[in-house]
């Protein structure tokens, strides 16, 4: 009897069919719970591994934009560097000029005034104009208060402006790029008829002078319903560039760097169709 019991001990019975029934029960379960992982891990892992084109941004300068150096400048200078392109406020703090010294200026002036011959040959100014501000920049300087100053990017700027001791004379503001082109004008001669309408083709020769005229998208903006003696407006989302060009106080020319919805909204609230 007692080694009938030894052999049962070493055969192990089988499970009953309810025990049976729950191990499949329990591992069916398990399969469950573990699966949902292991896809989302597979998942995942493809997702971090596929490439993800970010949509484009319609705000950023495009490659034609950045092709060109003056709608290059002038967009870093709005959007990185936050220089004012506004010559009147050029002494506030946070306009990023970097003010000049006044042993200094005896360039800029020179610098300023090889800017006036293109301006001239392009039809911006006329010879009598052109003479009074050389004029002012060269022989008769000592009779102007002088400020002028440089910006990141190689931005220069200076402006003029009879002293308090002379009763008239020229009026200057001018910011030029690396490569010559005045993107900032603001020239008043005295004897120049005020609010006189700025000259036909204006707004093309700025183009043309500032090297902007190879944008293919230039739209001609009308604001003289809106702006009395406006002068010319023109916008290249292309290069994401504002131009101006009126002469109601004398010749006034810019260019700055407005982002497409930017400029929509502008124009909405002008009531401008744009």
């Amino acid at each position: 009897m007692k080694h009938s019991v030894k052999q049962n001990e070493g055969v192990r019975a089988p499970l009953p069919a309810t025990r049976r029934f729950a191990a499949l029960c329990l591992a069916a379960l398990a399969l469950c719970l573990a699966l949902p992982f292991a896809v989302f891990a597979l998942w995942d892992r493809a997702l971090l591994h596929a490439p993800h084109p970010l949509p484009a941004d319609p705000n950023t300068l495009g490659a034609a934009g950045r092709a060109n150096p003056t709608a290059c400048l002038l967009y870093a200078t709005a959007h990185t560097t936050n220089v004012s392109l506004d010559g009147v406020n050029i002494y506030d703090l946070e306009s990023g000029w970097n003010l000049a010294a006044d042993t200094a200026l005896p360039a800029l002036r020179e610098e300023a005034a090889a800017r006036l011959p293109a301006m001239e040959t392009a039809g911006l100014l006329d010879a009598e104009t052109a003479e009074a501000a050389a004029a002012a920049l060269g022989p008769d300087a000592a009779r102007y208060t002088w400020r002028g100053g440089s910006a990141p990017g190689g931005l220069k700027m200076l402006t003029g402006y009879p002293a308090e001791t002379e009763q008239a004379g020229v009026s200057l503001s001018l910011i030029w790029t690396p490569e010559g082109a005045p993107v900032y004008v603001r020239l008043y001669v005295p004897g120049t008829p005020l609010r006189d309408p700025v000259k036909e083709g204006a707004l093309e020769a700025y183009l043309a002078l500032t090297g902007l005229d190879d944008f293919a998208d230039w739209q001609v903006i009308d604001l003289s319903a809106s702006i009395p003696d406006a002068g010319e407006a023109a916008y290249s989302a292309e290069a994401q560039l504002y131009v101006t060009a009126n002469a109601r106080d004398g010749l006034s020319l810019s260019a700055a760097s407005v982002p497409p919805e930017t400029m929509a909204e502008m124009l909405e609230m002008m009531g401008v169709a744009g």
